[in-house]
């Protein structure tokens, strides 16, 4: 198993970059369902779903989930992290690479991260996917099912006790407008 998330992870370092291409996005949901990216922390456990997006034929990722605007430290505890792939990181704060062992489309789950909550973590606080801490392009990084690395800037964030001020949105599918006018013909 090591030996598969190993060559994924090489892959993402000595891939060539692909360009003009969209493979989806990683982003976070507060549902297994992967509707909602409004969570709501009033003490006890809180699961993080991280989904890949999107994905027009992905093999691979490589992030991090970070908090913010309150919700460092111990006022969320970080308790576990499970993926239904191959994974390698010990801790998803810092670094997390998947393989999802094949080529996949769509949108999927990644990783099932648990923290435990006091129940003090402010409104509009932040759960976010960053690049990985020793991401060797310093992006988000992902693998096309053609071994083609894409980086993004940028990736999901959740939202930690929104109020009127703050919501999150999970994102869109990408269509065409001929595919929206197809719906009504």
């Amino acid at each position: 198993m090591k030996r598969v998330v190993l060559m994924a992870l090489a892959l993402l370092g000595v891939s060539s970059f692909a360009l003009g291409q969209d493979i989806g996005s990683i982003d976070v949901f507060s549902d297994a369902a992967l509707t909602t990216c409004n969570f709501t922390e009033d003490g006890g456990s809180l699961k993080v779903y991280v989904a890949h997006t999107h994905s027009t034929g992905t093999a691979a990722s490589m992030w991090k989930l970070t908090r913010s605007g309150g919700a460092e430290g111990t006022v969320l505890e970080l308790l576990s992290t499970t993926s239904p792939y191959l994974s390698l990181g010990s801790n998803v704060e810092e670094s997390f690479a998947v393989s999802y062992q094949g080529c996949l489309s769509g949108s999927f789950l990644i990783a099932t991260v648990t923290y435990l909550g006091e129940g003090l973590t402010p409104a509009c606080a932040l759960f976010t996917i960053e690049p990985a801490n020793d991401a060797p392009t310093g992006k988000i990084e992902m693998v096309d099912c053609a071994d083609n690395k894409f980086v993004l800037d940028q990736a999901g964030q959740g939202r930690i006790n929104p109020d009127g001020t703050c919501q999150c949105s999970v994102p869109a599918s990408a269509t065409t407008w001929g595919k929206v006018k197809a719906l009504y013909n």
